[in-house]
């Protein structure tokens, strides 16, 4: 049982890593874009508030979210239920 708690703790640390990571790729493509001044469409269904802890860094989330949001147009959709496009 104590050799299953400490490989889980260490696959913990390597998918924290990993998620850390990604967050930092995340941010140099959408960085190099917006010196760029490229457009980018994002979409998704997390709340800008939840992203920290989505992407599991706060430090690169602040910078993505700053970057998205200086030059951007934002459209909120709200709707109930299921959505799908016949």
């Amino acid at each position: 049982m104590f050799g299953y708690k400490r490989k889980s703790k260490r696959l913990d640390f390597r998918l924290e890593l990993q998620v850390t990571r990604e967050a930092h790729l995340l941010f140099k493509v959408i960085d190099e874009r917006y010196k760029q001044n490229k457009s980018m469409i994002f979409t998704t269904n997390v709340e800008k508030e939840d992203w920290a802890d989505y992407l599991g860094d706060p430090i690169s989330t602040a910078a993505i979210l700053d970057r998205i949001f200086h030059h951007s147009v934002q459209i909120e959709v709200r709707g109930y239920g299921n959505f799908h496009v016949m």
